[in-house]
């Protein structure tokens, strides 16, 4: 997305009315996992989603906690809080960051 999509869909946008915005994370990100390099990627993939996010003008980011992949609920939870804390220092987003809420233990 260049800044002048970015541009556009602002001016499109407010034209409509449209608000709010919300933007949902790509599946493919996972934020608890065990798996370091997995999750490296991940962090990366979820910073350069927060800026196109913010260069949008988005309200809201809509994440997935991840999966544990079978390490257990207390590492993925640790992996993913280490992770969204680590993100938010690195990208310092203007969006709200919401967490889904999937309804069922992951």
């Amino acid at each position: 997305m260049t800044p002048k999509d970015a541009a556009e869909f602002i001016r499109r946008r407010k034209e409509a009315g449209i608000a709010p915005v919300l933007v949902h994370i790509p599946y493919i990100i996972n934020l608890a996992t065990p798996d370091e390099k997995l999750r490296a990627r991940s962090i990366e993939a979820y910073i350069e989603d927060l800026k196109r996010t913010d260069m949008l003008g988005a309200e809201y980011f809509v994440t997935h906690l991840g999966s544990h992949v079978g390490s257990g609920e207390a590492s993925g939870i640790k992996n993913f809080t280490e992770s969204l804390n680590a993100i938010i220092k690195k990208a310092e987003p203007r969006c709200m960051i919401l967490l889904e809420n999937t309804g069922r233990v992951w």
